[in-house]
């Protein structure tokens, strides 16, 4: 026996050393004793700390029974316990081996049944693409992704890190068979002889080598071969699964972002061309012939099979039309292939507006990876790194739109003039057993904004408290909308909305001075009368004559009537696009000011020869002006015109109609001639008025809305369940690694941190509420349209005014709440279809159990 070689060895070399006096004589017994005892029994204690109570490890002794007591005995010499070990770790490495290989069978089933990208790029087999391509997945799964390739991938994953260290430790167990007790012996005669003691010592290292990781890996083989029946169980459900559940890789998207509850709709026509198996196979060697990476054409041609077998060419690659109806802040699965779109228009409150078409957004290049290039290697290596990565993404990409991989993106901001009355509502979805979802969703309950707005503004909520003009809270109550995700049905209590305020002030500029309009003179003369104030004999023998002053009089009387003051401005039929414009003429109200003039004759006393008779010959002399009325008419300011649209069930105006009084005597004096001068204002009685005028707009065209709510929410019963486990599960993943969260924020490390506020704002994403609100009204019944003016005028030249004045804003009785994760299109559907399916399948079989000891990982 090996064994009772090497403890033959030690007394010897023990001995040997004694007699010639080496106070190192110790050295072969601590040798014997590390390789024979110490060894494995400290690897048997440390694997046996972390192995589950109850689970049985190979002993390390046997008890045998002796004459009087049992004792201890080792289960085998070394040598036998090396090829005891190397048996049982080859045997573990082999089923791992084809643990992994299975494993890696139902990655290709489950992750590329349905995608012809997908299978295309695996084909490759490792080369940089597929992790461009990975990239574009976990951004797809970060919305809506797949617990089953979740688990094939771990399980892949897993299996091949099995394999890597059970290679090691076979390589080293092998070794360790053939070399490690030679070694042993060997250094024991070494350490004999001083000259030849730091040989032993070296030839010891090399076999305690070899010999740790033999009883490492013979401790560790029962777990691993836990481990590999696991697998295969888990590869044979994953492929079970696959077989059963389709279409759960992702396909080309349209990403819609921007106002929450923007509803988006859109049309285009698809056309797609498959490539043959040689045109994709060579088109693939070119885009990676850097890397020495060739892709047979059979491998394409089977790839191709797999897809037509699930019709992926019939329900994700097709030649037609297809529709696109999704809310901001979704993803909606497309065709592959080339897209013109048709027709694209927004939602939003049942007002429509014109979008641009989704923009292409080719395919994901690189990301931050280039980033983290920087902090993994020197900044010339990284600068060359960069560059290669540049180069070959853009490779990858020209490749994935000649496939006829597309995928698109939308921002969708309501017109900027937009204002938004909103109303708190508590939301919960419901399954057969519970609440699955609740939180509180702020909806529109109206819309209005300034096309000509005001100098200064200031706004209140309807509890009244002074808060920003852009959204009004009208909530004075919250409402309940409740969602049975098993039946669809929808109830709600509608909420109780106040009115809310918008005050303001703007100036209206002065007027020019008054002109003058007419003028009255009044004259004073002398009026003289003669007469014969004697006769003789029938002759007048003595004439008399009499004189007196006669004044002009006038009496001055202000009239007031009514009329109207018209001004023109543009307005529009559609104010919230705005579109349609036309001239309008509207009119203001004014109190007309008018001097009425009445004027008679003021005669004075006469003087001369008293009153003269009736028949007295009279005449006027000495005409003079000796007082002018001149009449100025006031003349109107620009009008300055306030114009907003509401949206909405009602508005009140609140305005000052009209200012103080003008004066009525502009001035009043005498002239250098000593005539007197007085000015008198007339035209209108204010210096200003103001006028509101509520002019009705055009119907939006919102009976789309109808038909989308019906798919949308449809869709949304269908897939809600899928998207409410897939968060759960990723908020309990997610939550186990809170202490390397930790970690890596206080750490100094800027790519930790960096990795920490990526995962953190994950979170924040998954951890929004509720996922999902669908539509409850569809029909704006309450809803009026108009275009609010308020008008004023300045009559007064003296200086501006700065007017207030107030909208009381009365919110619609039907709120709008839309946000559906995933948009509706005939892709979208198959793609729901297929999750419910793999789900379905997915619970009614859930997956194997991994091994107790790997149940914590």
């Amino acid at each position: 026996m090996y064994d009772l070689g090497i403890i033959t060895l030690v007394g010897i070399a023990a001995f040997v050393m004694l007699l010639r006096g080496d106070p190192k004589w110790t050295l072969p017994p601590l040798i014997g004793a590390v390789a024979l005892f110490l060894v494995p029994t400290v690897t048997m204690l440390t694997i046996a700390y972390f192995t589950p109570q109850g689970e049985e490890l190979p002993p390390l002794f046997e008890v045998r029974q002796g004459e009087f007591f049992p004792y201890p005995y080792p289960a085998g010499s070394l040598q036998e316990a090396l090829e005891r070990n190397y048996k049982a770790i080859h045997e573990t490495y082999e089923a791992l081996l084809t643990a992994q290989r299975v494993s890696a069978g139902a990655v290709f089933t489950v992750a590329y049944t349905e995608t012809l990208l997908h299978i295309i790029s695996t084909a490759a087999g490792g080369a940089p693409g597929v992790l461009i391509q990975l990239s574009k997945f976990a951004m797809y799964f970060s919305k809506v992704g797949d617990p089953v390739l979740q688990i094939s991938l771990t399980t892949y994953n897993a299996a091949t890190a099995f394999v890597m260290v059970f290679h090691f430790l076979e390589f080293m167990a092998g070794a360790a068979v053939k070399m490690a007790v030679p070694l042993l012996a060997l250094s024991l005669l070494a350490v004999i002889f001083g000259p030849t003691r730091a040989l032993g010592g070296a030839l010891l290292f090399f076999a305690l080598i070899m010999i740790v990781p033999s009883y490492i890996g013979y401790y560790l083989a029962p777990l691993g071969k836990e481990f590999a029946a696991w697998g295969l169980e888990t590869a044979t459900w994953l492929n079970a699964t696959a077989a059963n559940a389709t279409g759960i890789a992702p396909v080309s998207l349209v990403v819609v972002e921007g106002t929450p509850h923007t509803l988006f709709l859109a049309q285009y026509n698809n056309t797609f061309a498959l490539k043959n198996p040689a045109e994709i196979s060579a088109k693939i060697n070119q885009t990676l012939g850097l890397y020495n990476i060739t892709v047979l054409r059979d491998v394409v041609a089977s790839a191709l099979e797999v897809a037509k077998k699930y019709k992926v060419f019939k329900k994700a690659a097709f030649n037609g039309t297809d529709w696109v109806a999704a809310t901001a802040g979704s993803v909606t699965p497309i065709a592959y292939g080339n897209k013109t779109w048709l027709s694209a228009v927004a939602i939003n409150t049942w007002l429509d507006f014109p979008v641009l078409a989704p923009q292409e957004g080719g395919c994901v290049l690189h990301g931050d990876f280039r980033e983290f290039i920087d902090y993994l290697m020197p900044p010339e290596e990284a600068k060359r790194l960069r560059e290669r990565v540049d180069n070959l993404t853009r490779a990858i990409c020209k490749f994935h739109e000649w496939l006829g991989y597309r995928s698109y993106h939308l921002q969708i901001d309501v017109p900027q003039h937009w204002r938004f009355l909103t109303v708190a509502v508590n939301y919960t979805a419901k399954d057969r057993y519970g609440v699955v979802d609740r939180g509180v969703v702020y909806g529109w309950d109206g819309v209005w904004g300034w096309l000509a707005g005001p100098d200064n503004e200031t706004c209140f909520n309807a509890l009244g408290n002074k808060t920003t003009c852009a959204v009004l809270d009208t909530t004075v109550r919250k409402g309940v909308y409740n969602l049975s995700l098993w039946t669809g049905e929808k109830k709600a209590v509608d909420p109780v909305a106040g009115v809310v305020r918008s005050e303001f002030s703007f100036a209206v500029r002065n007027a020019s001075q008054p002109v003058p309009n007419r003028s009255v003179r009044l004259h004073r003369w002398v009026e003289t009368c003669e007469w014969c104030c004697e006769y003789v004999n029938g002759t007048c023998v003595r004439w008399c004559s009499s004189s007196r002053d006669v004044w002009q009089r006038a009496t001055v009387a202000k009239r007031l009537g009514s009329g109207r003051y018209e001004y023109n401005t543009t307005i529009y039929e559609r104010p919230w696009v705005p579109e349609k414009e036309r001239n309008y003429t509207g009119q203001i109200p004014v109190t007309t000011r008018t001097w009425d003039v009445r004027i008679w004759l003021d005669y004075g006393s006469w003087w001369g020869d008293g009153t003269p008779p009736s028949g007295a010959y009279c005449y006027t002399h000495s005409n003079r002006t000796y007082m002018v009325l001149s009449f100025f008419r006031a003349v109107p300011g620009p009008p300055r015109v306030l114009y907003a649209f509401t949206w909405m069930s009602n508005v009140g105006v609140e305005y000052t109609r009209q200012g103080g009084s003008l004066p009525e005597v502009l001035a009043n004096y005498t002239d250098t001639d000593g005539v007197r001068v007085v000015h008198y204002l007339e035209g209108v009685e204010h210096q200003y008025y103001c006028y509101p005028a509520l002019v009705p707009t055009a119907q939006p065209r919102w009976r789309l809305v109808v038909d989308a709510e019906r798919n949308l929410t449809k869709l949304l019963k269908d897939n809600y369940l899928t998207l409410v486990v897939i968060r759960n599960v990723s908020l309990a993943y997610f939550a186990r690694v809170g202490p390397y969260l930790a970690a890596a924020e206080a750490s100094n490390s800027s790519l930790a941190k960096a990795a920490a506020a990526s995962v953190k704002e994950y979170l924040a994403l998954l951890n929004k509420t509720p996922g999902a609100v669908p539509l409850f009204h569809t029909s704006p019944s309450s809803y009026i349209g108009r275009n609010v003016l308020i008008a004023c005028v300045m009559y007064d030249w003296r200086s501006a005014v700065n007017l207030t004045a107030a909208l009381n804003l009365h919110p619609a009785r039907e709120w709008w709440a839309a946000a559906y994760p995933m948009g509706d299109s005939r892709v979208a559907r198959h793609v729901a279809e297929a999750k419910a399916d793999m789900f379905r399948y997915v619970f009614g079989m859930p997956p194997p159990p991994p091994p107790a000891n790997l149940s914590g990982f």
